[in-house]
């Protein structure tokens, strides 16, 4: 009797796996973040009509260029001096809360799981992307932020 209950919670264990939930629901955490950050930069870009990393000067003098010709944006981690510089800019303008700066500001490195990295293309498009814990995500994966191959992000849009 004992063996078949223990077979029975290995089984629905191993069919629930909460690591892989665990994960997913960071993953979706992240998900949404990038979601955030993208939407807060496009907000940036119809209100100055530059994006946050092409800002110049220093405060209270910070300004977009008088003549913007979108250039393609090489791959910042938000965790990363110019990534803080570019959410600061962004918390300055009111384009995000606080909260959700503290929370970008704790992921130091861009290759930690889950901390952002914003990169754009010669489309014209901005990306925010990030590194998938979960199985789950790294199957709907669509981007390779770093260039590196074999790298996966998933990137919004």
């Amino acid at each position: 009797m004992i063996s078949v209950i223990a077979v029975l919670a290995v089984a629905v264990l191993s069919s629930i796996n909460p690591i892989e939930q665990i994960n997913k629901a960071k993953d979706t955490g992240s998900k949404s973040d990038a979601s955030e950050v993208l939407n807060a930069m496009e907000r940036y870009y119809a209100t100055f009509n530059c994006y946050p990393w092409e800002v110049t000067g220093t405060s209270p003098n910070k300004k977009c260029p008088a003549s913007y010709t979108y250039g393609q944006l090489s791959t910042v981690a938000i965790g990363s001096a110019t990534g803080l510089s570019v959410l600061q800019e962004l918390v300055d303008k009111s384009e995000v809360k606080p909260q959700l700066q503290t929370r970008l500001a704790a992921q130091t490195s861009y290759t930690l799981t889950n901390a952002l990295a914003v990169t754009g293309d010669a489309g014209q498009l901005v990306h925010v992307c990030f590194k998938p814990a979960s199985k789950t995500f790294t199957a709907q994966a669509n981007g390779d932020a770093s260039g590196a191959t074999g790298t996966i992000y998933v990137c919004v849009p």
